[in-house]
């Protein structure tokens, strides 16, 4: 917790990490992409449609597999703490540790200043709240051992950027209410 913080909201945000039941038709993508490539870029060196050498069977079940493993879904939404600490002038969005990638994961606090922030938006179809402001940004990144690194990794002032989350997980929180009690920013619901 914070020192001096008025209130602090913990809940948690959406992050998109790869799906843990990998099936098998994700683990045969490389081979499906890997044998179509090599049908298009034989028919163009030999100037010949190799698709056409093959049984009609082969063609349809080879375009089913080829067009199911592009649109398969290789990420889930999962739940990722988050904690909004709301100051008498300043918002602080911290994240203990969230997922940017398979081989990085960091530690960040956002602090947005309540004169810097522009406009709140809450767009409800894609349950994402954006915070359009001047914010500080401060992250760490855990290395493969799980302990932090001594230095941020990333320390940055940005003008007119954008501080988001998803809301997706945190249904029990009503953001506009939360928002609009605690500090003196305005949400705005949008239908988009």
């Amino acid at each position: 917790m914070d020192q001096g913080s008025l209130y602090i909201l913990r809940t948690n945000e959406v992050v998109w990490t790869p799906k843990k039941d990998m099936n098998i038709l994700a683990k045969m993508k490389p081979v499906i992409l890997a044998i179509v490539l090599v049908l298009i870029a034989g028919s163009i060196i030999f100037k010949d449609n190799l698709l056409s050498e093959m049984n009609w069977t082969a063609r349809v079940l080879l375009g089913v597999l080829f067009v199911r493993t592009i649109i398969e879904k290789r990420t889930e939404e999962t739940p990722s703490p988050i904690e909004l600490q709301f100051f008498s002038d300043r918002l602080v969005v911290f994240r203990e540790k969230r997922y940017i990638s398979k081989k990085v994961q960091r530690k960040e606090w956002y602090t947005i200043l309540y004169n810097d922030v522009s406009r709140c938006i809450l767009r409800s179809n894609s349950e994402k709240l954006c915070i359009y402001c001047n914010y500080d940004a401060v992250c760490f990144t855990y290395r493969p051992d799980g302990s932090l690194s001594e230095k941020p990794s990333y320390q940055k002032h940005v003008d007119e950027g954008l501080c988001f989350f998803y809301t997706t997980f945190a249904k029990d929180v009503n953001f506009v209410q939360e928002f609009e009690e605690h500090s003196p920013l305005r949400v705005v619901i949008e239908e988009t």
